[in-house]
């Protein structure tokens, strides 16, 4: 049974049903009769069943879709919210413009968060194809998209020169060199909502110690605003790890440490981010694409 409720509360997104219950006097009622009852009384008739047959259906209480069903329609408001300036065309495509009740449902919601001036909503003929059809012309020819603007805020790990006026103190530490640095600083190639130019972005590190022989360069992503750390005050990750790049940095010679720079590269003009690593000193090279549709939470 609490396989089946944790199922049920993860596809909600709304652990404990918390939500729920705080919305109505009745709706604790509403999840016990679902769980205790409901569930039970179909799981007997499924164990009664004609062999053949592996799946159970189970009627959801309208209160519960009633409170539910307006997550979609939530986000889409969140979204328009952050927009950085105004458009004057939405296309539904996909799951979106596929089901005709979730399209008139969006369609309702746009115009009445944002108005006349998003009153032009275009659903293609074929909007399950549409995104394949898209993904077919950028490439064939990928100068068909003008712009692109960051999804998330994008970066790595980073200890920088220490600035009392930016930096917290709980994260001050002092280097080999005697340099007062700040440490899990995420060092930022984009912003979220910033148009990503059409160029690759460059930021140039020194290795952690003089003895470093080796660079491992994780690459984080976040949607979250103002997010300056890569780790809280408990150590806990604030970021999604979505990339590692892993390359030597041998010194054999003894080079001083802020003479052996490497430089990290990421490239956001694809479908796909392409990130690379770059030793000065032997000209080594490592390159990896960022895997930024998983959760890796």
């Amino acid at each position: 049974m609490a396989i089946h409720l944790e199922l049920l509360q993860e596809a909600v997104d709304d652990k404990g049903f918390e939500s729920f219950i705080k919305s109505g006097v009745s709706n604790k009622a509403v999840i016990n009769k679902l769980v205790f009852e409901d569930f039970e009384e179909q799981k007997k008739v499924f164990g009664d069943a004609t062999p053949g047959i592996d799946e159970m259906v189970l009627k959801l209480p309208r209160a519960f879709i009633n409170h539910y069903e307006n997550r979609i329609i939530e986000c889409v408001r969140a979204a328009f919210d952050k927009l950085p300036s105004k458009i004057n065309t939405v296309y539904l495509v996909g799951g979106f413009g596929g089901c005709r009740f979730v399209r008139q449902k969006i369609e309702e919601a746009i115009a009445q968060h944002c108005g006349i001036l998003y009153d032009n909503i275009v659903c293609p003929q074929y909007p399950g194809l549409a995104v394949v059809s898209g993904a077919v012309m950028w490439r064939k020819d990928p100068n068909i998209i003008q712009s692109r603007v960051a999804d998330a805020t994008y970066g790595i790990a980073g200890g920088p020169i220490f600035n009392p006026s930016i930096h917290d103190e709980h994260y001050k530490f002092v280097d080999e060199d005697g340099v007062l640095r700040c440490d899990n600083v995420l060092c930022v190639y984009v912003l979220k909502g910033e148009t990503i130019k059409d160029y690759v972005y460059k930021i140039t590190y020194i290795p952690h110690s003089q003895w470093s022989t080796q660079a491992h360069i994780t690459i984080y992503c976040t949607t979250d605003d103002g997010v300056q750390y890569v780790r809280d005050k408990k150590g806990k990750v604030t970021v999604r790890k979505i990339g590692e790049l892993i390359f030597d940095i041998p010194n054999p010679e003894n080079i001083p440490r802020n003479e052996r720079a490497y430089d990290v590269f990421m490239d956001f003009s694809g479908t796909e981010i392409q990130a690379r690593a770059q030793y000065t000193i032997t000209g080594e090279e490592v390159k990896t694409v960022c895997d930024f549709l998983s959760n890796q939470d």
